[in-house]
């Protein structure tokens, strides 16, 4: 029990650099239809180091973010967008809301207007 709670406190911190970046890595990554293993070939890195970035186990050099951004056809600053330090929220939460921000990419004007409708809807919505 203490194990568990002691979890959630460290995935209630305020995101790290390292694991926002790791985020939108594998977002952009998906995006672009590349595996690990194609995006470390583009790169010339190991298929570990994609893992490790992804995960946000490891944080890497611009020059190393650069290629990625130029392997996924994204600009740099993608990587750094929405990122605040004082923001406390879980690996989990940060994750379902970049695959909304996908979702949102996709859709046409109507449909983005729809779901703004529909998350008002469930945000306004008793608990």
């Amino acid at each position: 029990m203490f194990t568990a709670v002691t979890r959630s406190k460290t995935l209630g911190r305020a995101m790290n650099l390292k694991s926002h970046i790791g985020i939108k890595v594998r977002s952009a990554r998906r995006r672009a239809g590349l595996t690990q293993e194609q995006l470390a070939e583009a790169v010339t890195k190991a298929v570990e180091t994609v893992s490790n970035i992804e995960r946000g186990y490891a944080l890497t050099g611009l020059e190393t973010l650069e290629g990625i951004a130029r392997a996924v056809r994204t600009p740099l600053t993608y990587f750094f967008e929405g990122y605040r330090p004082d923001r406390r929220i879980t690996g989990r939460r940060a994750n379902l809301e970049q695959q909304v921000l996908d979702a949102l990419e996709k859709l046409s004007d109507e449909q983005v207007a729809l779901a703004a409708r529909l998350v008002t809807v469930i945000r306004d919505k008793p608990s």
